[in-house]
């Protein structure tokens, strides 16, 4: 099974795979303002509380646009969930941050996948499997399956590298807070 990053930007012929792995999973580099931890922290948040993924900045296309959310593996969705339109409504719960009123895109997508390791689990040397999830939030809009032109939905199946989500923000500084380009990845095994 191939795994790739969430988001697969242009290779120049002078990068080594540690640059180019660093670039498709780079962090934001706004820092929380009282702990100065860095947004998006793993496994805790600034404020303490469980924080269930990294945050990821998308990197921009050389024209300028930020990247597509893309699978990490060939896999089945599990969970759909099209974000909620921005607003500036300080009332709203998406408008929590640090710094004010800003809003934290709320798309969520949850793929699983399975995976033979190569180790034998019996006596008859037959491959173990193990079974991951990749959970993606903060997504901005989530793009229509292409194969049936509808929202996606529990059972669809995608492909490593579908490019399936536009990145969302969340919480972000203000200098990133009309980029809205960032989102989170988390993984969880079960055999």
């Amino acid at each position: 099974m191939i795994i790739s990053p969430p988001f697969l930007p242009e290779r120049t012929a002078a990068q080594t795979d540690a640059d180019w792995i660093a670039k498709a999973m780079e962090q934001p580099s706004s820092r929380a303002p009282d702990s100065h931890a860095l947004e998006g922290s793993f496994p805790l948040s600034a404020a303490m509380m469980w924080h269930n993924g990294l945050h990821i900045q998308a990197p921009k296309a050389a024209d300028g646009s930020y990247l597509p959310v893309r699978a990490i593996a060939d896999g089945k969705v599990i969970h759909a969930k099209v974000g909620t339109p921005p607003n500036n409504n300080p009332d709203d719960p998406q408008n929590y941050s640090p710094h004010g009123v800003e809003w934290t895109d709320n798309g969520v997508l949850i793929i699983e996948h399975e995976t033979e390791i190569g180790a034998s689990n019996d006596t008859a040397s037959r491959p173990t499997t193990i079974r991951y999830y990749s959970l993606y939030m903060h997504l901005g809009a989530i793009a229509r399956n292409l194969q049936t032109n509808a929202q996606w939905k529990t059972g669809d199946r995608t492909t490593a590298r579908t490019n399936w989500a536009a990145p969302g923000g969340s919480t972000a500084t203000p200098a990133r807070s009309t980029t809205r380009a960032s989102t989170s990845v988390s993984t969880a095994v079960r055999r």
